[in-house]
């Protein structure tokens, strides 16, 4: 992955980090999601805005179904993975 960041004067504290895993419906992770969100005067995004971006990020891969899932997690990714959704539960788990 190639992230490149630049900032100038003063960085605005980071208030949280909301990640969306896209899913089939057999828990297979399709996607992975992370927004960080920051202090400022514009309000936060909505967590519909979040999921929306991460299916059109998502649209961009060829060969993804348009129907998966979507796991909303307040924070970073736990651990280190592999991951798979349990689909009954609704919770992200290590694959084992």
């Amino acid at each position: 992955m190639n992230l490149h960041v630049e900032t100038r004067g003063r960085f605005p504290r980071l208030s949280g980090i909301r990640t969306i895993v896209l899913h089939d419906r057999g828990g297979r992770i399709q996607h992975i999601h992370q927004a960080l969100l920051f202090d400022g005067p514009a309000p936060p995004p909505t967590l519909a805005a979040l999921e929306a971006t991460a299916r059109r990020a998502a649209s961009r891969h060829a060969g993804l179904p348009s129907d998966l899932l979507a796991l909303h997690l307040e924070g970073p990714l736990p651990g280190s993975g592999p991951y798979r959704v349990d689909v009954a539960r609704g919770a992200l788990i290590a694959r084992t």
